[in-house]
């Protein structure tokens, strides 16, 4: 293994292995723009699914959700294949982040796949139901889907916080890239608020998938009205993501506030018969809508799901408050 100087010190050279991962993220990058056309495809198709002895529509999506799903594979395609460059590069903005968003992904995959375990035996009755009546469905195949989100979920985002994190891989990026960034000038929890809210900031993009409805505290918002609360959530996210950034106490204090009532709300006034309402408004057949409210799954499980949700994200704000101190930064 090479050794490079800095400042006096050896460190062991990780560019072969910054260039490894940043193909990775590049690789994933291209998955999500296979996603988008995918989308494009189910867009144009036409024709029945056959499902057991009975056909089933299939319609074209609509437009806005067409664009808005398109949007979203983009920005993910677009976010993992810029880090994968400014990894292969060694960039220390490209080393933070990614270490960042590998962090982000291992607490939702973990999440993701408590959830999985609470929700096992639903998700069994569904697959078999699902196999209409014919031949037991084997362990090997119920077990499948559990093991492609531990892959991709735990295992990728595992790794590259354990590569990310290494005292080697820093000092190699500080080599390769000794000018500061900006990355640099706030801790890495402070970051991740940021980061957060800014995705908050795209919340009107929600819209045109969504048909124009909004649905918030249980009830379903259309028109004008969802569109006014969209923005006023984006415009909260930004000024947040502002106050943050600048070491604010009134920023986190009015995240705090805003993603837990949100988080509250949404434990509390949640309806599964809302949820077919929204699918309902949004144009989706009869026939769809009843196998979504099938697979879709209980309130016994989803209230559980949620609030471990809602208390994971109250100890990561706890654990931010720490790094408030003195006056705001300017």
């Amino acid at each position: 293994m090479t050794t490079a100087p800095t400042a006096g010190a050896t460190f062991k050279d990780r560019t072969v292995w910054l260039i490894l991962f940043g193909l990775l993220e590049i690789f994933g990058g291209l998955l999500f723009l296979l996603g988008m056309a995918f989308m494009v495809f189910l867009s144009t198709a036409s024709g029945p699914w056959t499902e057991g002895t009975a056909a089933v529509s299939s319609p074209a999506l609509k437009p806005g959700m067409l664009v808005g799903a398109s949007l979203m594979y983009g920005s993910f395609a677009a976010i993992l294949m810029t880090l994968g460059v400014g990894s292969i590069l060694g960039r220390r903005w490209a080393r933070t982040l990614s270490l960042l968003m590998g962090w982000m992904a291992l607490v939702g995959g973990a999440l993701g796949t408590a959830a999985m375990f609470m929700t096992w035996p639903h998700m069994t009755r569904t697959m078999e139901r699902a196999a209409g009546g014919g031949p037991e469905v084997p362990s090997a195949i119920l077990l499948l889907p559990l093991a492609i989100v531990c892959f991709f979920m735990i295992m990728i985002p595992a790794a590259i916080v354990l590569f990310y994190r290494s005292a080697n891989v820093r000092a190699t990026c500080e080599w390769k890239d000794p000018k500061p960034r900006w990355t640099d000038s706030r801790p890495l929890p402070i970051l991740a608020l940021v980061l957060m809210l800014t995705w908050g900031v795209l919340t009107p993009l929600y819209l045109p998938m969504s048909g124009g409805l909004f649905l918030i505290y249980g009830v379903l918002l259309k028109g004008a009205v969802a569109l006014f609360a969209a923005v006023a959530m984006a415009a909260a996210s930004a000024w947040c993501a502002w106050r943050i950034w600048q070491l604010d106490v009134r920023g986190w204090w009015a995240a705090l506030i805003f993603w837990l009532g949100l988080g509250a709300g949404g434990v509390l006034a949640f309806d599964p018969d809302k949820q077919r309402l929204l699918y309902e408004e949004m144009g989706i057949p009869p026939e769809q809508v009843e196998l979504l409210a099938e697979q879709a799954l209980p309130m016994s499980a989803m209230i559980p799901i949620m609030t471990l949700g809602l208390l994971a994200l109250l100890a990561f704000f706890l654990y931010c408050k720490q790094f408030f101190t003195g006056a705001p930064e300017a």
